[in-house]
């Protein structure tokens, strides 16, 4: 099962900049519109197409929700994209906190922590100048933007199907830690042999046409690149698609 929060960034900058507060009118407005997209729209579209999930709050401008985990995490894409389209500006994003853990899990505790993953999406922007700070997601251990995760989520997610077995895919989270340390900790330069290695003996040495083999080599790019450029994100979605291999 999962745990999600969620909560709307800069709210009260954007309040301030617009002209929502000039008038009580456009306050009143403003505050149900946004009421209704989270106490509406977001529980209609769980009815129809997230049937195993359930709100424990939605409303004013953050959520608070649980499920099956697959389900949380493909409405959590579809929530921060239908909200961005909702709002239709740069000032206002939403940030996540998401818990993944077994149903025997007591709920008291998954909220908890899924308020300090929250916490910790929030927090992501402390100490940096940036032009639309937040806009995060807490997930699998990482706190990255929304934006490059989807980006990784987008070109690597449907290439893991492709001839990678399961005892490689823990390797790879094993090289993805590895190539976060790269910087202070000279052992861990050698991620990108290792990651070449397994790849060979795992994958490329399993292949039996050219194709595949041509498949492998474009795989092993891709995988490659995306480690080094995000490994928070690829960790993300590589631990995604595990769970899901899992209950196949």
């Amino acid at each position: 099962m999962a745990i999600l929060k969620a909560d709307v960034d800069n709210m009260g900058k954007f309040l301030e900049k617009s002209d929502v507060t000039d008038s009580f009118q456009n306050f009143d407005k403003f505050s149900k519109t946004m009421d209704n997209f989270f106490s509406l729209y977001i529980p209609n579209m769980m009815k129809k197409k997230y049937k195993n999930t359930y709100t424990v709050f939605a409303g004013g401008d953050d959520l608070f929700l649980l499920g099956a985990w697959d389900e949380v995490l493909e409405m959590a894409r579809e929530i921060e994209h239908e909200f961005k389209a909702f709002v239709n500006s740069d000032e206002l994003s939403i940030s996540f906190g998401i818990a993944i853990a077994k149903p025997s899990t007591p709920i008291s505790y998954l909220a908890d922590y899924t308020e300090k993953l929250l916490e910790d999406a929030k927090d992501i922007d402390d100490g940096k100048e940036v032009a639309h700070p937040k806009d995060a997601i807490s997930l699998f251990g990482e706190t990255v933007k929304w934006k490059e995760y989807k980006e990784v989520y987008k070109n690597l997610y449907g290439s893991l199907e492709e001839h990678l077995n399961t005892a490689f895919l823990y390797r790879l989270l094993e090289l993805i830690e590895m190539s976060k340390k790269v910087k202070y900790h000279i052992p861990s330069t050698m991620w990108k042999s290792k990651f070449r290695y397994s790849f060979n003996r795992n994958v490329l040495e399993k292949m039996k046409s050219d194709n595949d083999r041509k498949k492998a080599e474009e795989i092993l790019e891709l995988l490659g690149g995306l480690i080094d450029k995000s490994p928070k994100e690829t960790k993300m979605v590589v631990n995604e698609f595990i769970y899901k291999r899992r209950e196949s």
